[in-house]
């Protein structure tokens, strides 16, 4: 039985595309796949390669934007309160 860090650095999660990389704050990092797969063939051959992952948004650089499809309009400095 493996560990979880022997299972994501296994041959079978690198075959099946289990992780893949992005940037977190200039740094490489490696999250898990969607568990659909819409990039194989039924033999589990690539149709396509994936496309890379765009770094995640920082905490908080979204919150104006979501709050304004609620119908709040603030400041981002009153967001920071």
């Amino acid at each position: 039985m493996l560990d979880v860090a022997e299972a994501m650095n296994s041959e079978h999660a690198a075959q099946n595309d289990l992780l893949r990389p992005t940037t977190v704050d200039g740094q490489e990092v490696r999250v898990v796949a969607s568990p659909v797969q819409w990039h194989l063939d039924t033999e589990g051959g690539v149709t396509a390669p994936l496309p890379p992952l765009a770094s995640p948004p920082d905490i908080g650089e979204q919150s104006a934007d979501i709050l304004r499809e609620f119908g709040l309009d603030l400041d981002p400095e009153d967001i920071r309160r």
